[in-house]
């Protein structure tokens, strides 16, 4: 226990002690931090949205058309459109 009280000492002292720096940080930097932590946020978001939303949202899609294909509201041929039988007369000039 008595490391842990001489290392707070020292800190407290050297934090207490320290010199304020003669530094200079213009708005240009201040701006360019801003821009760099909206910049990685909006990286973060569009990897969220690019790895799990869009597989999540497939596989809604595909969960709906299965339940209301069970319900009896589409059959094959409204699902494919382009299938020999919902060709008309028309169509195969």
């Amino acid at each position: 226990m008595r490391a842990s009280r001489k290392c707070w000492l020292i800190c407290t002292l050297t934090l207490l002690l320290a010199s304020p720096a003669e530094a200079y940080i213009g708005p240009g930097i201040g701006a360019g931090a801003i821009a760099l932590v909206l910049g990685v946020l909006t990286a973060i978001g569009m990897a969220f949205v690019a790895i799990l939303w869009y597989p999540l949202k497939r596989l809604l899609k595909l969960d709906n058309k299965v339940s209301s294909g069970r319900k009896g509201n589409n059959t094959d041929a409204d699902l494919d459109a382009t299938s020999p039988e919902t060709k008309t007369s028309s169509d195969a000039n």
